[in-house]
């Protein structure tokens, strides 16, 4: 396809507001495959980035914080740019800086999806017993069937981005997208199609089996400690200098800027293990559940409870509970009203637990008492 058709939506982030190596690595290798980069950037800018960043558009919007990359795509297609500039071109791809890229060449990745006949598409897919699958928003390309369409427009028209909370980001933008979109009846694929190994926790996996030309990069950080082993994350290290052309240096400087340590001082933390003798319950289940009921609360202000009421109709939800000792979570959750647990009552309703498993299991005998037959994810 014409690259004179393909627009690019990059988000970026950094709480100094420095861009650094990685990035110009990264908008270098996709600039090709684009005729126009905008770039949008959550918070702070500094002067110095900007200019660096002025060497690849003069399109460069600096807004809030809010929403993290879900709100700023959507503060672009809907106000900073608008959709009538959206529908001037055929394609659109939504690509952020979680990644370091490209460990390998872009080219495989955008012939092979290009031959693809389907709507839009994605490098990795993911899914759990909880979530369904889904594209993983960090590269998102959309075809114009689905670009021009009423329902790409009201997606991000109704897209409740949860200013800055994670987990509604998570579920409204980037598992809800997935699921919107091919329940409207649009199509989808992956580069890779392993879903059931996660990016960040296999990376060797997916650079070396999937070929997929990216690496996360929280694998390199305090968060990698707790999701990576040593192992995974040292053999990642080895095919970036052997395998692959990319500078494993700009990884080191980001790390030693951010964290104040280098590679050989990352170490993983072993998980306690965690003995459970209930069943986990798949998220198929769950629906069959609330299919019994009228209407369902569900408890807990979390990840799941989030993908759940995306996957229920609306009706079907009469809120979200929180504990009264946490009053103070008692926020909005945008279409969904937050309640105290001493406000509910049982009137016929249905109850799903999404709560952490440690304080599902503290609250089980409080929770069946005032709905017996409450339904409980045991998530982890």
């Amino acid at each position: 396809m014409d690259i004179k058709e393909r627009l690019g939506i990059f988000c970026f982030y950094d709480k100094d507001g420095i861009v650094g190596e990685y990035i110009k690595t990264y908008l270098e290798s996709i600039l090709p495959y684009l005729k126009e980069l905008v770039i949008v950037c959550n918070g702070h800018l500094s002067d110095r980035g900007k200019s660096i960043l002025k060497k690849y558009t003069g399109k460069i919007f600096v807004r809030e914080n809010r929403g993290m990359d879900g709100g700023a795509y959507q503060d672009v297609i809907l106000n900073i740019l608008g959709l009538d500039y959206i529908h001037k071109y055929e394609e659109l791809l939504m690509f952020n800086d979680t990644i370091y890229a490209p460990i390998d060449s872009w080219e495989t990745v955008f012939a092979k999806m290009q031959s693809e006949e389907v709507d839009f598409w994605g490098l990795t897919q993911n899914s759990t017993k909880k979530i369904p699958l889904h594209i993983q928003s960090y590269f998102i390309m959309f075809c114009k069937k689905v670009l021009h369409s009423e329902e790409f427009a009201f997606f991000w028209r109704s897209l409740d981005a949860g200013q800055n909370d994670k987990n509604k980001v998570i579920a409204n933008f980037e598992i809800n997208l997935t699921y919107f979109l091919e329940k409207k009846g649009y199509s989808w694929d992956t580069f890779s199609h392993c879903a059931d190994k996660d990016m960040c926790r296999n990376p060797y996996f997916f650079l070396h089996n999937e070929r997929i030309p990216a690496l996360k990069r929280n694998i390199f950080s305090h968060l990698g400690d707790i999701m990576v082993t040593d192992e995974e994350r040292k053999k990642a290290e080895l095919y970036v200098k052997e395998q692959s052309e990319y500078d494993f240096g700009m990884i080191v400087e980001e790390l030693r800027r951010k964290e104040g340590r280098g590679v050989n001082e990352l170490r993983s933390k072993k998980p306690e293990p965690v003995v459970r003798a209930e069943r986990e319950i798949c998220w198929e289940e769950m629906l069959s559940y609330a299919s019994r009921y009228e209407k369902c609360y569900l408890y807990g202000n979390t990840l799941n409870a989030y993908v759940l009421s995306n996957l229920l109709e609306p009706e079907k939800i009469k809120g979200i509970i929180v504990s009264d000792a946490y009053s103070a979570e008692k926020t909005s959750a945008g279409k969904d009203a937050v309640l105290q647990w001493s406000e509910v009552s049982n009137e016929g309703e249905g109850l799903i637990v999404t709560l952490g498993y440690q304080n599902a299991k503290k609250l089980k005998n409080k929770i069946v008492k005032k709905f017996p037959e409450a339904m409980f994810c045991w998530e982890l």
